[in-house]
């Protein structure tokens, strides 16, 4: 049985150490799931140059939600969109638990976005 103990101590150690300077030198960060479901998915439109990036608010409706999107040459043709330090700021509002907004965009390569529940509840969630 203290096998077993060492053998788990010595896994978890070895796990954090690998992760660890990952998560310090500065790279994206995964943020884990919201728990009530709310989705940013990236996917590279067949037979297009662009990507459609869409945002579903899960359960209940998002308020102030943002997309911060970074990438080599990002380009949009969207109002919502504007430029800021390392990307572009996306502003899509209130959004309804049964609505989504969509943004096309090229030369993207990750995103994060921010918004709170009717409840105050913070949601944040990272894109790839």
């Amino acid at each position: 049985m203290k096998r077993l103990g060492l053998l788990v101590l010595v896994l978890a150690a070895s796990l954090s150490s690998c992760t660890l300077p990952s998560l310090l030198s500065g790279g994206a960060a995964v943020l884990p799931p919201d728990p009530l479901g709310a989705t940013f998915t990236a996917v590279q439109v067949p037979g297009q140059t662009y990507t459609a990036l869409t945002y579903l608010p899960g359960k209940t409706g998002t308020l102030n939600t943002v997309a911060h999107l970074v990438g080599p040459a990002l380009r949009v043709n969207d109002s919502r969109c504007a430029p800021e330090p390392k990307g572009l700021l996306c502003v899509l509002g209130t959004v309804p638990a049964l609505e989504r907004r969509v943004i096309y965009v090229t030369g993207y390569a990750s995103s994060k976005v921010e918004a709170s529940r009717e409840d105050g509840t913070p949601v944040k969630i990272s894109g790839k």
